[in-house]
């Protein structure tokens, strides 16, 4: 069930939104592929995906304390993946009780709504950030809604590095906005155990599912985490020098606690997963009044 409402935290996206960063994004004629999704305009298939923003400043890699703000997805009625770093910044010393941070999602017809969360669970940064992942749970179960839902989690398999097209949806900085490109492809898997691929990445985008869709529901297999060699423009090909990275799901399925928790949560909802009553846009259930966008 919705917990009460956030209006006066909902008021802080509009103020620690960090600036653009440059990552990679590939199209052949120079058109950026991401389609955007401003607040009031929605889509059934990335109703799951919204931001995690730091309520408090957190360590950069050159020594900057900062808000950040990453994108992430539902994974349970009340449980969200997103990356370690997106959480926790370039740290490998996490404090007692965890920070809380801030989701952000929107519903199938676009309404924005947040909900404070917690961690419960996560990897790390080490071994060049193969782990970089964390589980939140939200004290406003969102994604049990009607007109939302949640993503599964699937195992990556030779097939999927053979060519087959998939989907990637986040949210992004330079957009202000949610975002959903079709047609990007996992194209290896390097020494360091994460997905080399071609799916758009920008600046706010860490925690952005790479996924399939399965009877309307996204199966994520991978979650984007950075990029080799950051460019500005968009490039017209992918190149292994110039690859976004991302985290494997299978290494987060590897954990108990992870597996135990996600479905301890739809089990507790006692429902299907609102994704499968429709592949169409859903219509609109009553929403807890919120605040404007960012």
């Amino acid at each position: 069930m919705i917990g009460r409402s956030l209006l006066p935290v909902l008021a802080l996206w509009a103020a620690f939104v960090a600036g653009p960063a440059a990552a990679n994004v590939f199209s052949a004629d120079g058109v950026d592929p991401r389609q955007a999704f401003a607040d009031g305009a929605g889509d059934v298939v990335v109703a799951p995906v919204g931001a995690v923003k730091t309520l408090g400043q957190v360590p950069f890699r050159d020594g900057r304390m900062a808000f950040t703000t990453g994108a992430g997805f539902a994974v349970s009625p009340c449980l969200v993946l997103t990356n370690f770093h997106a959480v926790f910044g370039a740290t490998s010393a996490v404090a007692f009780p965890p920070p809380t941070v801030l989701v952000k999602l929107w519903t199938a017809t676009g309404t924005p709504l947040s909900s404070e969360a917690i961690p419960i669970a996560w990897g790390g940064l080490e071994v060049a950030g193969r782990d970089d992942w964390a589980l939140l749970k939200m004290t406003d179960c969102l994604a049990g809604r009607p007109d939302m839902g949640w993503f599964e989690l699937g195992r990556l398999d030779g097939a999927d590095l053979a060519g087959e097209m998939l989907d990637t949806a986040g949210y992004a900085v330079d957009l202000q906005a949610r975002f959903l490109q079709r047609g990007c492809r996992i194209r290896a898997v390097n020494t360091d155990d994460k997905a080399l691929n071609d799916c758009a990445n920008r600046g706010g985008s860490s925690g952005s599912p790479i996924f399939r869709l399965a009877d309307g529901v996204g199966e994520v297999l991978a979650i984007q985490r950075g990029e080799l060699n950051r460019a500005d423009p968009v490039l017209p090909s992918y190149t292994e020098d110039t690859a976004n990275t991302a985290v494997l799901v299978e290494r987060i399925l590897a954990r108990e606690d992870v597996r135990r928790a996600i479905d301890e949560d739809v089990a507790a909802y006692g429902a299907e997963n609102p994704l499968r009553r429709a592949i169409r846009p859903m219509a609109a259930a009553p929403s807890p009044a919120v605040a404007g966008g960012f």
